[in-house]
């Protein structure tokens, strides 16, 4: 399916802690399918250096609504979790294109305690599975905030391809990661298989 065939398909792209639409590789992602014709969001989470879970599921309401199957889902490190929470709380939980997470996690991370709130409630990696079979779950060995083993544990339970990378750091901008070509491939093969 290309872009052309289906003018429906959104992509959105859901930064993490301290960073916004323009940080890191999300604009550079954002020109990428742009350039095909694709809708991309990257919306502006609420006060992202001090973030709190209630005001960020309001923004991700107002922006996404309800998906469907031509929306697909970037998320890096804090947006990753904020976006599963999001939709768990979606009944019925619709279906999805795909989704790629980035850094992510599922469980508390040591010295980010202000993130807790968003980690709080029971995980069942199920509902997700149940939305999407096109999940994949990205992570560095040498992230320095994101342990590997919690990436790499957020994968296992999503059922999700897990690809690796020796040296990528928590993929920020100041790490130089203003383009990310990986999560570009990936996210071309879910939108035409």
């Amino acid at each position: 399916m290309t872009s052309e065939q289906q003018p429906n398909i959104k992509v959105y792209i859901i930064h993490g802690y301290g960073a916004g639409p323009q940080s890191h590789w999300f604009q550079w992602l954002k020109q990428q399918f742009e350039a095909q014709g694709i809708i991309v969001y990257v919306p502006a989470l609420p006060d992202s250096e001090h973030p709190v879970k209630e005001q960020w599921d309001e923004c991700l309401k107002q922006t996404i609504g309800v998906p469907d199957e031509y929306t697909y889902f970037v998320a890096h490190s804090l947006g990753c979790i904020a976006l599963l929470d999001y939709f768990r709380q979606l009944e019925p939980r619709p279906q999805i294109g795909g989704m790629i997470l980035v850094s992510g996690f599922s469980t508390p991370i040591s010295g980010y305690s202000l993130i807790n709130p968003f980690v709080g409630n029971a995980f069942h990696p199920e509902h997700f599975i149940a939305m999407t079979a096109q999940r994949v779950v990205i992570a560095a060995k040498d992230d320095p905030i994101v342990p590997f083993a919690q990436t790499e544990q957020l994968a296992h339970d999503l059922e999700a391809r897990f690809i690796t990378v020796e040296h990528g750091g928590h993929f920020l901008d100041s790490e130089g990661f203003t383009e990310l070509p990986l999560v570009h491939e990936q996210l071309t093969a879910m939108i035409n298989p």
